[in-house]
Formats: structure tokens, C-alpha cells, sequence
């Protein structure tokens, strides 16, 4: 009994212990201050992922869709702002010219994480949530 006692206080100790080491090697690896990507590396990230994502029921990809949304793909300007405190940057595509004949204009917005590499339709077109 004893035995089996002292074997599960060294298994305990032997945890606690690796435990405490591995909290102290996470705690010297510093979390970057700012962006891992530039606003230019962000974007492209984005467009190279609507370039593969084909457009539910076209035979295009989405970022074609959207640059023939806004009628001549020569007048989309991409603009992309980081966001510290959720570390990640918002992305938007749209018209640099008022389009003729006068409409609302046309605009597509996303988010784009650096950790995960993950991107999210923020916008609410349909053209945007599709893509």
C-alpha cells in the first residue's frame, strides 16, 4: 500500500514539475507587438483566397466575381486596417469611381486573422457572403 502511495506522489510531483517548466518556456517566447503581415501582405493573402475560392454556382473565382461587380476591375481599390487588440486585419474592396449611371456604391469587406490564418466575411452583400 505504502508503495502505491509513494508511486502516486511521484507521479504528482513529476507533473506538477513539468507543468511549472512548460508555463516558464511559453512565458519567454514573446507575442509579437504588431502585425506579423503588412497592409500590401494582407491583402494578398485575401485576394490569392478568393482566387481559389470558385463562386457558388459560376465557373469563376470570387475575386473576379467581385471585380466584375464593381464593373471595371482597374477602379477596385483594396484598402486594409489592423485591429490590435483582436489581431487582425479588416479588409475592403471597393469602387474608386462613382459608377454610372448613379448607384449605391459597391463595397466588400473581410477579416482576415493572422494566427489562424483564418478569413471572415464581414461584409453584408451577398456577393460578399458567398465568397
Amino acid at each position: 500500500m505504502k508503495l502505491i502511495l509513494i508511486t502516486l506522489v511521484a507521479v504528482v510531483v513529476g507533473l506538477m514539475v513539468g507543468c511549472e517548466s512548460a508555463s516558464r518556456t511559453s512565458m519567454l517566447i514573446p507575442t509579437p507587438s504588431g502585425p506579423m503581415y503588412s497592409e500590401e501582405e494582407a491583402i494578398a493573402v485575401l485576394k490569392q483566397h478568393l482566387q481559389t475560392k470558385i463562386f457558388p454556382g459560376e465557373p469563376y473565382p470570387c475575386l473576379l466575381v467581385i471585380e466584375d461587380s464593381i464593373r471595371d476591375p482597374n477602379s477596385v481599390f483594396w484598402r486594409a486596417s489592423y485591429d490590435v487588440e483582436r489581431r487582425l486585419w479588416n479588409v475592403t474592396a471597393k469602387s474608386r469611381k462613382k459608377p454610372i449611371p448613379p448607384e449605391k456604391p459597391k463595397y466588400y469587406t473581410w477579416s482576415v486573422y493572422e494566427r489562424t490564418g483564418s478569413i471572415v466575411a464581414t461584409g453584408d452583400d451577398p456577393i460578399n457572403q458567398m465568397c
